[in-house]
């Protein structure tokens, strides 16, 4: 009888902890899926006239998806900040970078 109570106990526990082990991976999955799918929406808009302005918007939606991700792993919680960061930098940058492309800029002639 006992044997068979720390038997379910053993399982029980090590069940949590793969439930456990199975939501940070489908946390880290979300932020892979944004990731990923601001990358292929980036290659398609680098292929247009307007690619950097597409690229700042792009960039910014990423931003706000990542910030409205709740996050339970400390580490990916760190890990999404600083790759919303990145995407809030970018969208600066391409920003920067289309008005100098509006403004005839020497660097953009062809």
């Amino acid at each position: 009888m006992k044997r068979g109570l720390l038997f379910l106990l053993v399982v029980g526990v090590g069940g949590a902890i793969a439930a456990c082990d199975e939501s940070r991976v489908d946390q880290c999955n979300k932020i892979v899926a944004i990731a990923n799918d601001t990358a292929t929406q980036m290659r398609v808009a680098s292929q247009t006239s307007s690619g950097f302005d597409r690229a700042a918007e792009l960039s910014e939606q990423a931003a706000a998806q990542l910030d409205t991700l709740v996050l339970g792993d400390k580490k990916l919680n760190t890990l999404k900040l600083h790759l919303a960061a990145a995407y809030q930098e970018t969208s600066t940058a391409g920003q920067e970078l289309a008005k100098l492309a509006d403004s005839n800029c020497k660097l953009f002639r062809v």
